[in-house]
């Protein structure tokens, strides 16, 4: 085979494997778009969640605080119950 008989083989077969590659190219924009666009779409919602999980997690942290306020004013006044009581014991009119 000549040299010009193989590059025009080689040209050929170079053509062949670029439409090739561009059709591969096609089919996968093609049919593999509908999917990045799904993942996306579910990145974005797990971003979404994960700003709603924050901010939930915020509000249990305030509403814990409260709540330990209140159970340390609740065992302060428990405690003046119980000095009162002893003090109404003693004089006999509890």
């Amino acid at each position: 085979m000549e040299a010009s008989q193989l590059i025009a083989v080689m040209t050929g077969v170079l053509s062949i494997v670029t439409a090739i590659v561009k059709v591969a190219s096609w089919a996968g924009k093609t049919y593999l778009s509908p999917i990045v666009d799904g993942i996306r779409a579910l990145n974005r919602s797990i971003d979404d969640m994960k700003i709603a999980l924050n901010k939930q997690l915020e509000r249990v942290h305030a509403l814990e605080i409260h709540l330990q306020a209140v159970e340390d004013r609740c065992k302060s006044n428990q405690h003046r119950i119980d000095e009162i009581e002893g003090i109404l014991a003693k004089s006999g009119k509890g």
